[in-house]
């Protein structure tokens, strides 16, 4: 390759960026993009290429769609080079055919609408119906800097078409800026190959337009390019350049009136011309472009201001500005506007001039001009002319009809509950403009809005805006709504948008309650049915992001992506500690909340109360009792000793048989099996016993408490039944009797 550099070849539509150091030139104001196109004459002459900048080596050509990026060229251009030529030599087509990509029009720098072909009696120049430009995009470094930059894109709109060529075919483009270097080109072919032959290649060369000259009718199409009009959209006014000479240099705010007499209301792009001879020793060298509307003094003048730009950096040379991405709308009831320009920075040498041309061919304006003079209070707007009823410069300006107010909203559906932002545009800018938000089946004016807003968003009436966006936070429930925007406080309707409220996501235990153990199920309703969303259980003071759940499934039942459900129940093992917890419905396999609900896993373990001593006490009658006492423990809530409920009726003065109970419940009313003691209190003196033999021979024994008889006092005793006296026969009064307690 010659001068070096490097090719890349790769499959593709044309659209990737070339990776560069800086970005491409140009200059946001604002909202307002404003960009400089160096403006040229006619080319009544043309140059064919010339001298041979770089050539690459031959390359394989590709079927199909094919881009092709040459990089790392630094080819040295000649001092004010605007021109230069690449061009593609299609090599051993055979029966194949190649050709470049046709795109229109250019998005930085220029290209005249025709190129070049080499033939057997050199180049030719060539063109087609459609505006005939090749894609491509050239990076280069402007003079001056380091910095690498894009100065020739051709690369936003395609035609849909292929020039078919088996020679070398090129364009001729116009660099933006005065460059240094040229260091990448990108390109794009087309290739239906033949699969025999020789081998199809290409080669990339780069040429200086200082070739042969050749005398051309002109250029075709409009030397400013076409202005890409929105929806909607027309030219309003154009007043294209005149000779190159006939300008008109202004030291102060100038500019010229336009008239608007159509629907197309909305300014959205305005382009004019300058000359600017400048001194290169002065700084900050600036422009500003102004908008106004014509309701000044007597309804003619110039008075509201629409749009101020940002200072713009002047260029020597003639020079293009376009203000695109405009929204500027003239006031009700005035039809004139006037745009002009104010110079600043220029010193004592240096002069700026604006493009005169009295023929108009889209819209009118009368044959003056306005200069702005004074400042302050004492500033005053004076017609004016550049001699001989000349006062029209050379302007293009494109406008909209107004767009027909309307709303939308944020999201199409919503859950209840959920915030709902309504956007709304192109409304008539009163202050009392308003939206409300109605259930389909309801009437406007019949009944109150379910939630409503002037357009400034409160219900205050406060500035009338023509856009913006309004937040309600009123809980709807699930159904079918309207947002309607209203004109003027009224319920005339100016716009309308549906949309629906979802019932919210819900999640809920079968149960409130849950016994240690026993499986949780868990239902979960109005989902928005994605596998992967998924319900969880925590304790409730657990962030979700930070501490594992304690069980978990997927909406299809497991812990595996499955079925994905908007409604249905999830079992999910129970290996709780008795408390309260939280089930957790969350969305996708993230931890976006859709629902929560409680439930607790309750106690069903009783405490147990275990006796201190002997279950059966006797004493002596007459003497102190103190109880033994008991404990009590429970699986839960622990040591319920202190809980004990005591009842003790033992009367020590009294000999008898007593029953002391122990009872007691946990936390969960889970009451102890009862435990009880028994104490017997007896008489401290000897039981009494008495015989008395009666005259048949019978005796009756008087005795305490018990009774007891044996054959002899060594025994063996037995107890003999009856309480207080018993009357035994005469062959059971041989006997010895005792009383025992």
């Amino acid at each position: 390759m010659k001068n070096g550099g490097s090719l890349a070849r790769k499959l593709g539509m044309f659209f990737a960026l070339l990776a560069l150091s800086s970005t491409i030139f140009g200059q946001k104001i604002e909202t307002t993009v404003v960009s400089f196109d160096p403006v040229f004459d006619d080319r009544e002459v043309g140059r064919k290429p010339g001298t041979l900048l770089f050539e690459s080596g031959k390359f394989k050509l590709e079927n199909n769609y094919n881009t092709v990026t040459a990089r790392g060229l630094n080819l040295k251009l000649p001092k004010d080079t605007k021109e230069i030529t690449w061009s593609v030599e299609f090599i051993n087509l055979g029966g194949g055919r190649a050709g470049l990509l046709l795109y229109d029009p250019p998005t930085v720098g220029k290209s005249y609408n025709d190129f070049w072909e080499k033939t057997n009696d050199g180049w030719e120049l060539k063109s087609v119906n459609e505006n005939a430009n090749f894609a491509s995009r050239l990076a280069g470094v402007p003079d001056g800097t380091n910095n690498e930059v894009i100065v020739y894109e051709n690369a936003k709109k395609s035609l849909g078409k292929t020039y078919l060529s088996g020679r070398e075919v090129g364009d001729t483009v116009v660099l933006q800026g005065n460059n240094s270097y040229l260091t990448a080109i990108q390109f794009e072919y087309f290739a239906a190959l033949s699969p025999f032959g020789a081998i199809p290649e290409g080669r990339l060369r780069v040429y200086l337009n200082d070739g042969e000259r050749i005398f051309m009718d002109g250029l075709p199409g409009d030397p400013r390019g076409d202005l890409e009009l929105q929806a909607r959209g027309a030219i309003v006014y154009d007043n294209p350049r005149g000779k190159k000479e006939d300008v008109h240099f202004i030291e102060e705010e100038t500019g010229d009136t336009f008239t608007i007499d159509s629907e197309h209301r909305i300014i959205k792009t305005l382009q004019f011309e300058y000359l600017g001879a400048l001194n290169p020793f002065e700084e900050n060298q600036n422009g500003i472009l102004r908008i106004y509307a014509n309701d000044g003094d007597g309804g003619k003048a110039p008075g509201s201001l629409l749009f101020e730009s940002k200072p713009f950096a002047l260029q020597s040379g003639y020079n293009m500005v376009t203000a695109s991405d405009l929204k500027i709308e003239l006031p009700a009831g005035v039809n004139d506007g006037t745009w002009t320009v104010v110079f600043s920075g220029l010193g004592k040498l240096g002069k700026a001039a604006l493009l005169l041309n009295d023929k108009p061919k889209t819209g009118y304006s009368a044959n003056t001009f306005w200069t702005r003079t004074g400042e302050g209070d004492a500033a005053k707007w004076l017609e004016a002319s550049a001699g001989e009823g000349r006062g029209n410069f050379a302007a293009r300006i494109a406008a909209q009809v107004p767009p027909p107010p309307v709303i939308s909203t944020d999201r199409q559906e919503y859950i209840s509950g959920e915030p709902i932002t309504v956007t709304f545009a192109n409304g008539p800018k009163n202050a009392k403009d308003w939206i409300g938000v109605y259930r389909t089946d309801m009437v406007p004016g019949s009944v109150a809005a379910l939630d409503w807003a002037y357009v400034s968003g409160t219900r205050t009436a406060d500035e009338g805006l023509p856009e913006g966006s309004i937040t309600y936070t009123t809980t709807l429930p699930s159904g079918d709504y309207i947002a309607r925007f209203f004109n003027d406080d009224g319920f005339e309707q100016i716009a309308q948008h549906e949309f629906k409220i979802l019932p919210a996501p819900s999640v809920e235990p079968a149960e409130s309650e849950f016994v240690e153990g026993e499986t949780l199920i868990v239902n979960f309703a109005n989902g928005p049915g994605n596998a992967k969303d998924w319900i969880a259980i925590y304790h409730p003071e657990t962030d979700p992001s930070k501490l594992p759940s304690l069980a978990w499934a997927f909406v299809g039942g497991s812990q595996t992506a499955g079925e994905g459900l908007a409604k249905g129940s999830v079992s999910l093992p129970n290996k709780l500690a008795v408390g309260q917890y939280v089930i957790r419905y969350f969305e996708n396999d993230t931890y976006k909340q859709l629902a929560e609900a409680m439930f607790r896993v309750k106690d069903m373990t009783a405490p147990v109360i275990t006796l201190k001593g002997q279950t059966v006490i006797t004493i002596d009658a007459g003497t102190e009792y103190v109880d033994a006492g008991a404990t009590a423990n429970d699986k839960n809530d622990g040591d319920l000793t202190a809980f004990i409920e005591i009842k003790n009726l033992v009367d020590t003065g009294k000999p008898g048989s007593y029953v002391i109970t122990y009872n007691v419940a946990d936390k969960a009313d889970n009451t102890a099996i009862e435990v009880t003691r028994k104490v017997i209190v007896v008489d401290a003196q000897p039981p009494k016993v008495s015989i008395q033999r009666n005259s048949n021979g019978t005796i009756t024994v008087t005795f305490d408490s018990r009774l007891q008889a044996a054959p002899s006092v060594g025994g063996p005793w037995r107890t003999v039944d009856g309480t207080g006296n018993v009357t035994l026969s005469a062959d059971q009064a041989r006997q010895f009797f005792r009383a025992i307690r």
